[in-house]
């Protein structure tokens, strides 16, 4: 089965006039947002912001200089080689080699990315970065980045279970106000991962005059949102024209609450590697889809929730604070940094949870053995329901066969009876 590399090979060559935009592209511009386009494409007139002042974005996207996809590719690749990519450690190293497909296909030959912007502060837990396409339909994609190597952006994944707002998407959404507010463009919002969560929350809390241009919001296989987010009338408001696509064994996509309309796809991967773009499955125009998640993946997302349910709000947050602070105290601010030098940074961040107060290193013990508990429960409670199914299967069926042997028996007996009277 292909994947969205081969529906570029097979169908590039389809113009959106014949094939309206779908799912599978959007797919495409959302992981292409992984591409470091630092030097290649040019930025809004950006101010971040600080810890007590909201970040803003000056410049909408009719202000913005834009390039072509061709060119955007040559910059890119003149830049970085293809051995560079393929050296790097990251589940999305591949993803930037799409760039050629892109740019070399009729279907996307009148794309134009501009707005870039990478934002990554350990300080504030913020990891954001964002480009905008034009995507020569008429229409316009806003694409998120998901999370990368970046200890920083992993950090604000986990905020999510218990933040309200993280840093990160309050500058998606600004991102989002600024660069479509007034002008009254079609635009579909979307990424992958944590991208999909920032697309998702940025569309549902803009203003409604942005809202009125949304068109569609992808979440691919991104992180749901704590209730009180999920139930508002703002997200709710959205929930029409929000989609996610998860595969089989989603573990990421399916972490907390999102009420989003969920399809699911078939993945040539297993495990945690479906989260893998490049390993859904795709034919034609459509992805393969299955009618429900793998048991893996709805065993942890039921352990998940039975944690957070069993676990307040302030013992999440030192949850996450002491886990990342120990990775800080080690010094390590990458994924990437922590691979290279896993035996030294292992034994620092030992060290460091030796030096955690008493009182702060048995709560986060206690929050540990809680979650494992609540995968033993959730565990036990599957194995115990298949086997009380299974009882009733064996019981309907020895009921059944009964039932025939009883049948057949009365109606053995009435043709004796029969036989008998003739």
């Amino acid at each position: 089965m292909g994947n969205i590399g081969d529906y570029l090979d097979w169908r590039g060559d389809i113009s959106f006039g014949t094939d309206p935009f779908n799912e599978v592209d959007n797919l495409i511009l959302a992981v292409l947002a992984y591409t470091d386009f630092e030097g290649v494409i040019p930025g809004p007139i950006w101010s971040p912001g600080s810890a007590s002042e909201p970040p803003g974005v000056f410049s909408t996207v009719s202000e913005n200089r834009s390039v072509g996809i061709a060119e955007a590719a040559e910059r890119y690749f003149s830049l970085h080689s293809e051995e560079e990519l393929k050296a790097r450690e990251t589940f999305y190293r591949l993803y930037p080699l799409l760039l050629r497909k892109v740019a070399g296909s009729k279907r996307f030959a009148g794309l134009r990315l501009s707005g870039y912007v990478n934002l990554v502060d350990p300080g504030r837990d913020l990891q954001m970065s964002a480009v905008t396409y034009e995507v020569g339909d008429g229409t316009w994609y806003l694409a998120f980045r998901g999370t990368d190597d970046t200890l920083a952006g992993w950090k604000e994944d986990f905020d999510l279970s218990y933040s309200g707002a993280t840093v990160g998407q309050i500058f998606a959404r600004n991102y989002l106000e600024a660069t479509f507010g007034g002008q009254g463009l079609a635009v579909r919002v979307g990424g992958h991962s944590k991208g999909g969560n920032f697309a998702a929350y940025a569309a549902a809390f803009c203003s409604d005059s942005v809202k009125d241009s949304i068109i569609g919001v992808y979440s691919n296989d991104g992180p749901g949102f704590i209730e009180s987010i999920a139930d508002s009338p703002a997200f709710s408001s959205m929930l029409p024209r929000m989609v996610k696509i998860i595969p089989e064994t989603s573990i990421i996509g399916i972490l907390m609450s999102g009420r989003l309309k969920l399809r699911v796809v078939k993945s040539s991967e297993s495990g945690f590697m479906q989260h893998d773009a490049l390993s859904w499955e795709v034919l034609g125009n459509r992805f393969v889809v299955t009618d429900e998640r793998s048991e893996e993946s709805i065993l942890f997302d039921e352990t998940i929730k039975e944690w957070i349910h069993g676990v307040s709000t302030e013992d999440r947050k030192l949850f996450v604070d002491s886990l990342f602070g120990l990775f800080a105290s080690a010094g390590v601010t990458t994924l990437d940094e922590y691979r290279e030098h896993k035996l030294a940074a292992t034994a620092a961040i030992l060290k460091g949870f030796n030096r955690l107060q008493e009182e702060k290193r048995k709560r986060f013990m206690a929050i540990l053995r809680k979650l494992v508990r609540s995968g033993v429960k959730v565990l036990k409670e599957r194995i115990d329901d298949r086997l009380e199914d299974k009882i009733e299967d064996k019981t309907e069926e020895k009921i059944e066969e009964q039932t025939e042997e009883q049948i057949e028996d009365k109606t053995e007996d009435k043709i004796d009876e029969k036989d008998g009277n003739v």
